[in-house]
């Protein structure tokens, strides 16, 4: 008990998380939680008044009311009001509710959040909740609605769908966690503002005070690129970033500077401490240093627009730098798991998010790695030893966050190193240049200036990252390991954290089982994927896509227009082709099982045979016997044009056909008791072949 009292946060947090988890997957009520807590209370009186408790005993008592507790805040976030829009969505002919969410810009839309409020149904209006995730045309809408106007929308949400596609990411899941369930694209006409009035009026101030900063860098960074990551990087705002350039930072693994998070908000904290440590000495000195110290950070979380990551890094500093002026060392595990369990009070579906848990895994990597990092070389030169520290914190934030980075990003960056040895600093000089920019707004030829320095620091940034990107073997891509494979490997990382700081190398044998086990489920999934045969045609929209996977080979057909994109190949079949382990992909095109017959192919796969109809011109042999049909592009409109002599098991209509057409063929397909699959409607079609 004596080696966990320094850690008591971190066991109630823990606890706390178990009981989330538990609520949020169990199917019982909140309320169910009820009788067992009463109970817990009971034994708990019981035993005090029979003088009959101890230590032990009052601490398990103690975290099973925590992971009782968890377990109400799982399960609450689970239940919906009995207002709320999904009861009543099938009738709702309008809606009115508060934009709750700053608007973010899409290639083509607006997307922002919609608080509902009232809806019009066919008995009039009522008052109702829940969330709306409404998109908005650009060209409709050149400006977008801002956060706290009260809109009045035309139309009916729509529950947001599922992925269509095996192993693409789950964008309805992402939603729900943030509460959203529904969503609604909207024409030119269906939206009207009808007033104004903020959820928060602090997060309104928030929001204008990011939307002043972003046009103080517009004027004084005027070039695109440099504004577009000087506003990242000092103010989160990420609107203006170009793909090719985030794609450079995420290849070079510095992706974590354009988030304003525990670095930047870390940087600041360091320079308030430099600055007030003259006040040290006076009375009450350490109490002014903490105030002051946190006043700053929630004031520049405030001109960040309270962003989440902002918040969370802003919530650890703050906890950590009151600690101190009590004069109570306390561990720093403890006092991140306070604020850890005070941002998972306020919203449990925190702990799904990858923000939270990299921020995290992140601040424990430092905090255990790198002091031991730091003491294997002490260099003689400063700048030396400089270069050496901004190496071992990035490399004990690395150790401690790529298993979640390989689990969640199927990548790795070689560089990181060389890449962070060049970003930090230039973060720390960006971060002060812009801080002090936004205050020399009010003069502008002092803004001119720190602008100026402030553009040609991050062009450099820029630069150093696109050259670090550019090296051979920049980036591992296509990795895939397993949840357990992930768990694993923070197993590895938790033992080996141990090992170093403990000098504890009995722990050899736990790190050798983890590693085991880590290879273990690997080798078997490899060998189950070197023994599938399946064919799998994949929904796209306006397009079609088929792999023939054998083992760990694939053979693609698409579209000209959909294999000429490459993001949206990547988008709609990387995941699964990473999950089966397929290392080869070729061409359908010139393949021995391949037949082509004008506005079709004959495709006949390990004894599986596939007509593929792609064009109206196709002729019917009178006689065909084909396991599989796959129409596509309206090819085949109805099943009269077949042949008596055509026999088939299986229909799959794939996304480039219409919705008129896909209705006919499977109304006409049930009529023949023939099965039929919709890509649009079912997702994916996935043949296993024995």
């Amino acid at each position: 008990m004596t080696q966990w009292t320094p850690y008591a946060f971190v066991r109630i947090t823990a606890f706390y998380v178990a009981g989330v988890l538990i609520g949020r997957s169990s199917c019982a009520e909140p309320l169910c939680v009820v009788p067992w807590v009463t109970i817990v209370l009971v034994a708990y009186v019981v035993l005090v008044v029979t003088k009959r408790i101890s230590g032990t005993l009052s601490g398990i008592i103690g975290l099973s009311m925590i992971v009782l507790l968890g377990c109400a805040s799982g399960g609450e976030t689970r239940q919906l009001a009995s207002d709320h829009i999904a009861y009543s969505i099938d009738s709702i002919g309008h809606y009115a509710g508060v934009v709750s969410s700053p608007p973010t810009r899409s290639p083509r839309t607006w997307k922002l959040v919609v608080d509902v409020q009232s809806v019009r149904t066919t008995t009039g209006w009522e008052t109702a909740s829940g969330k709306v995730m409404l998109y908005l045309d650009q060209e409709a809408y050149r400006k977008p609605f801002q956060y706290g106007d009260v809109l009045l929308i035309s139309g009916r949400p729509q529950s947001v769908p599922g992925p269509v596609n095996p192993e693409a990411f789950d964008y309805r899941t992402f939603l729900a966690l943030r509460y959203i369930y529904h969503q609604q694209y909207a024409r030119a006409g269906d939206v009207v503002m009808i007033g104004n009035d903020p959820p928060s009026v602090i997060m309104a101030g928030a929001l204008r005070a990011r939307e002043r900063a972003v046009e103080i860098f517009r004027r004084y960074v005027p070039t695109t690129r440099e504004h577009a990551v000087a506003c990242a990087l000092v103010l989160g705002y990420k609107d203006d970033l170009d793909d090719d350039l985030s794609d450079a930072f995420a290849a070079s693994g510095t992706l974590h500077v354009l988030a304003v998070s525990g670095l930047h908000v870390g940087i600041l904290y360091g320079i308030v401490m430099v600055a007030l440590r003259p006040v040290r000495k006076m009375r009450g000195g350490k109490w002014i240093i903490a105030l002051c110290g946190i006043a700053i950070l929630w004031i520049y979380a405030f001109i960040t627009g309270l962003s989440p990551s902002v918040l969370r890094a802003a919530a650890m500093c703050s906890v950590a730098t009151l600690a101190g002026p009590w004069g109570r060392r306390s561990s720093l595990y403890n006092t991140f798991a306070v604020s850890a369990f005070i941002l998972l009070i306020h919203n449990p579906n925190l702990i799904y998010s990858v923000g939270f848990q990299l921020s995290y895994a992140a601040v424990f990597g430092i905090v255990k790695f790198y002091p031991a990092l730091v003491r294997l070389w002490e260099p003689s030169s400063w700048i030396v030893s400089k270069v050496w520290e901004v190496s071992c914190v990035s490399l004990a934030a690395q150790l401690a966050t790529f298993p979640l980075s390989l689990f969640y990003f199927h990548q790795f960056p070689v560089w990181f190193l060389l890449a962070n040895l060049l970003a930090i600093p230039l973060s720390f000089v960006i971060l002060v240049a812009g801080l002090i920019t936004l205050t020399a707004s009010v003069w502008p030829v002092a803004a001119a200036v720190c602008g100026y320095g402030l553009q040609i620091a991050v062009w450099l940034l820029n630069r150093s990252v696109e050259m670090v990107a550019g090296l051979p073997f920049s980036v591992i891509e296509n990795i895939h390991i397993s949840a357990f494979q992930c768990a694993m490997l923070a197993g590895i990382v938790a033992v080996v954290a141990v090992m170093i700081t403990n000098r504890n190398f009995g722990l050899v044998c736990a790190c050798a089982v983890f590693c085991f086990a880590f290879a273990a489920d690997g080798w078997i999934r490899t060998y189950r994927n070197t023994l599938d045969t399946e064919i799998v045609i994949y929904h796209v929209r306006n397009g079609y896509a088929m792999d023939f996977r054998e083992g760990l080979r694939s053979y693609f057909l698409a579209d000209s227009a959909f294999s000429r994109n490459k993001d949206a190949v990547s988008f709609n079949t990387a995941g699964y082709r990473m999950a089966s382990g397929v290392r080869e992909v070729l061409p359908v095109s010139g393949q021995p099982f391949v037949r082509e017959l004008g506005a079709a192919l004959l495709i006949s796969w390990n004894g599986y045979t596939i007509i593929h109809i792609f064009s109206r011109g196709f002729k019917w042999p009178s006689y065909l016997d084909v396991d599989c049909m796959v129409v596509s592009r309206n090819a085949l409109r109805t099943l009269n044009d077949m042949p008596e002599g055509v026999s088939l098991a299986q229909i799959v209509a794939d996304g480039s056909n219409s919705a008129y057409v896909v209705g006919r063929l499977e109304r006409e397909a049930a009529s023949r008791d023939i099965p039929f699959h919709a890509t649009s409607t079912s997702g994916a079609f996935i043949k296993k072949i024995q």
